[in-house]
C-alpha cells in the first residue's frame, strides 16, 4: 500500500487542475453531484485496473460489438478484462482519464449503486448518533454544578473521538460492499457475504490502516481548508475524494494479488470470449 501516493496521484494527469475543479463543482451540486463524482471515480478505478471505458459504453450495457481493439489504441489496455491487472508494474503512477461533462449521465448511472450502498451502511449510525448526543447533553444539564464546564469539555472531546472511530468502522464495513457495487454496476450483488468476508480476511489489516490514514489526513486537510478563509475546504475535500478512491483501488488490487475473487460485471462478458473462451465474468 502506498498511502502518501494516494494524494499525489491526482497530479499525474496534466489536466489535474481542471479535474479538481470539476470535482469541486460536482460536490456543490445538490443531491446528484456527489453521485456523479462517485461514478467518475469508478471509471478511474477501472482505468487503473486496465480496462478503459469506450465513449460509446453505457453504464448498464457493454455489448461485445462495441468492444474492439480499435477503440483502445494504447498498449496499456491490450484487450484485458477488468479482473486482470495491468502489465505495468506500477499502474498507480499512470495518468487517469479526465472528467468530461459529455459523460455526465454515465457517471450518474455508475455512481447510484455505490452511493446507495454506503448510505444504507451508514444510515443506522447517522440516526443513532444525534440521539446519543442529545442524551449526553441532557445528562450534563441535569448534573449541573460548578464542574459542568469541565463535563461539557470532556463530553465534546469524547464525542469527537467516538465520531472518528465510528467513521473508521463505517469505512471498514462499507468498503467491500461499496467497491463491489461500483465495479459490478449492480446493487443486489454488492451485498455478497462471501466476497465481504473474503475481502476482510485478505486485506482487512490494510483496510483498517487505510481508514486510519484517511481519517488523520482528511481531518488535517479540512482544518487547513477552514483556516484558509473557509474557501480552501472545497479543494481539500476534492483531494480527499481522489485519495479515498485511489486507496480503494490499491486495496482491490492487493486483494486480487492475494488470490481474491474478481468482481463480475453485470451484463458484460469477459473479453476472453472474443478469443474463443466461453468463460464469463
Amino acid at each position: 500500500m502506498r498511502y502518501l501516493q494516494s494524494y499525489g496521484f491526482v497530479f499525474s494527469n496534466r489536466n489535474w487542475g481542471a479535474n479538481v475543479m470539476f470535482a469541486i463543482l460536482c460536490s456543490l451540486i445538490p443531491a446528484i453531484g456527489p453521485i456523479v463524482l462517485i461514478g467518475y471515480f469508478f471509471e478511474v478505478i477501472e482505468f487503473l485496473l486496465g480496462s478503459r471505458p469506450s465513449e460509446r459504453d453505457k453504464a448498464s450495457d457493454y455489448p461485445l460489438d462495441a468492444i474492439r481493439a480499435a477503440d483502445y489504441p494504447s498498449d496499456a489496455f491490450s484487450a484485458r478484462p477488468l479482473n486482470v491487472l495491468p502489465a505495468d508494474p506500477d499502474p498507480e503512477t499512470q495518468a487517469y482519464p479526465d472528467f468530461t461533462f459529455d459523460r455526465f449521465s454515465e457517471y450518474l448511472m455508475r455512481g447510484v449503486w455505490p452511493f446507495l450502498v454506503r448510505l444504507i451502511v451508514s444510515l443506522p449510525v447517522a440516526l443513532l448518533f444525534p440521539l446519543v448526543f442529545m442524551m449526553g447533553m441532557i445528562g450534563i444539564g441535569v448534573s449541573g454544578g460548578t464542574d459542568s464546564g469541565v463535563g461539557v469539555a470532556i463530553f465534546f472531546i469524547g464525542i469527537f473521538l467516538v465520531s472518528i472511530l465510528v467513521g473508521i468502522l463505517i469505512g471498514v464495513l462499507s468498503t467491500p460492499l461499496y467497491l463491489r457495487a461500483g465495479l459490478s454496476r449492480d446493487f443486489g450483488s454488492a451485498f455478497s457475504m462471501p466476497f465481504f468476508r473474503d475481502f476482510l480476511r485478505r486485506v482487512g489489516k490494510e483496510l483498517v490502516l487505510a481508514e486510519l490514514f484517511l481519517a488523520g489526513t482528511s481531518s488535517a486537510l479540512s482544518l487547513l481548508g477552514v483556516m484558509a478563509c473557509y474557501v480552501g475546504i472545497f479543494p481539500a475535500l476534492a483531494l480527499i475524494m481522489f485519495a479515498h478512491h485511489h486507496l480503494e483501488f490499491q486495496l482491490y488490487k492487493l486483494y486480487l494479488e492475494r488470490g481474491g475473487i474478481p468482481v463480475e460485471v453485470k451484463g458484460r462478458r469477459s473479453l476472453n470470449v472474443m478469443r474463443g473462451d466461453d468463460e464469463e465474468w
